[in-house]
């Protein structure tokens, strides 16, 4: 194989490998504007508080993986569907301190790692969202 067939091959598969990195790129990107899942139900979110602190920082991005709730345990941390304190639907990413069930349903208990008390109501596991796998 001569000098310049070589040299072709490494442009062609540099070039294959910055497409599929911009493309991942963009995916990611997309999803954090339009509020959906992106690479195979990945989905990077931004921590707005110091609720999680020292374990997440605020303004730190997370990696999270879609979730059912089937296999979420005491100690993961989850973002769930919730609301602030004026009533406006937000993401809320904490850390699972109970579960337990009742009349059929599953209910999660949460609590940020700064706060000093457990979030005020139980989460139903269909508001579940998804579960951190990168901090």
């Amino acid at each position: 194989m001569t000098s310049e067939k070589l040299k072709k091959i490494i442009n062609i598969a540099s070039n294959i490998l910055l497409v599929l990195a911009l493309t991942v790129a963009i995916l990611f990107a997309c999803s954090s504007l339009s509020g959906k899942p992106s690479v195979l139900g990945y989905r990077c979110l931004w921590i707005a508080s110091g609720s999680m602190e020292p374990t997440i920082h605020e303004d730190q991005y997370v990696l999270c993986k879609v979730t059912d709730g089937e296999n979420i345990e005491i100690g993961d941390i989850v973002a769930y569907k919730g609301q602030d304190v004026s009533g406006v639907n937000i993401t809320i990413i904490h850390r699972v301190i109970d579960i337990y069930e009742e009349d059929g349903i599953k209910y999660f208990v949460f609590k940020g790692d700064n706060n000093e008390k457990q979030d005020e109501k139980p989460v139903k596991q269909e508001d579940l969202m998804y579960i951190v796998i990168k901090y």
